[in-house]
């Protein structure tokens, strides 16, 4: 993946933040108790658990990046949003400063990396990217709960988040 440089992960960085900040805007708006409030049929319990998953993601990623422990926060212990976005705040800037750490080429590195276990060849900048596209991937779940709990969907693709050229 000679495109995986520092150039599209700041992309995707940027994206993500883009999104969160339009995720939070929507649920500060949204009625009381929308964050911790049940949504059947979404897949996910609430919306501070899937936001929840997804500092799981950056927590677990950059512990197999790093070569650490999985420090792991329990999630049910962060009830509002505010506390939801600290903790992913203080993910994604460690995750940021690791890149800005590394040059390209040290990003394109392919190693070994324990993954749940088990040796696994990659570079730094594929699990970067992975644990980016994971919070993507979970916008769609967002989605998914604001319509099961009345809440407007706002436009969170990445076109969206594109000056106008």
């Amino acid at each position: 993946m000679s495109t995986l440089n520092k150039e599209a992960l700041e992309a995707l960085y940027n994206h993500n933040n883009w999104a969160w900040e339009t995720i939070c805007a929507r649920i500060e708006s949204a009625p009381e108790g929308s964050f911790l409030k049940d949504a059947p049929g979404s897949g996910w319990t609430s919306l501070r658990d899937c936001l929840g998953h997804i500092c799981f993601g950056y927590d677990n990623w950059m512990s197999v990046i790093r070569g650490g422990e999985f420090t792991g926060t329990n999630l049910k212990d962060l009830n509002t949003l505010t506390e939801v976005t600290a903790h992913r705040t203080r993910l994604v800037a460690g995750m940021h400063a690791f890149i800005e750490q590394h040059s390209d080429d040290e990003l394109a590195e392919i190693r070994e990396f324990i993954v749940r276990g088990e040796p696994a060849r990659y570079s730094s900048g594929q699990l970067l990217a992975h644990a980016l596209l994971h919070e993507r991937g979970h916008h769609g779940d967002v989605s998914t709960l604001f319509y099961q709990l009345s809440i407007p969907i706002p436009p969170m693709d990445f076109r969206w988040h594109l000056p106008p050229q």
